[in-house]
């Protein structure tokens, strides 16, 4: 796993299965959703990305579209995750096709392309229990 990925997992963006535990039970706190958990990750590997850059160019959506989201308190519609999980894997073959005679830049970019790879992967596995859901 990349460091990135790992790093995301590590600070509790994704919701556990567990729920709260019972010393925290009083606090409101309040999950990510998806769309929210998503985009952090696409930050992680791509710094600066805004909200706007992120449905646009990775959703293929309104440039609006993960504050709708969030206001009707809907999570990204498969179709989405179908565009985003596209996304990744092209900028990940992007990543992989640059060749350098510098060690250091061929090194960034092997690792860029595996984080894009990665969460692609992540992506398609959302998709299949989203699937499995529905079956």
């Amino acid at each position: 796993m990349s460091k990135n990925f790992t790093e995301i997992t590590q600070n509790n963006f994704f919701p556990s299965s567990e729920g709260p535990s019972s010393s925290v039970s009083f606090l409101s706190v309040s999950v990510p959703s998806l769309c929210e958990v998503l985009f952090r990750s696409v930050e992680t590997i791509e710094k600066g990305l805004t909200r706007s850059e992120f449905s646009r160019h990775y959703l293929h959506a309104d440039r609006n579209y993960l504050s709708v989201c969030k206001n009707r308190k809907r999570e990204i519609s498969a179709k989405r995750l179908i565009l985003l999980r596209q996304s990744l894997r092209h900028r990940g073959l992007l990543w992989r096709s640059i060749e350098s005679a510098d060690h250091r830049v061929q090194q960034h970019c092997k690792a860029k392309a595996a984080a894009y790879a990665e969460l692609a992967a992540y992506v398609l596995w959302l998709l299949t229990q989203i699937g499995s859901r529905k079956t």
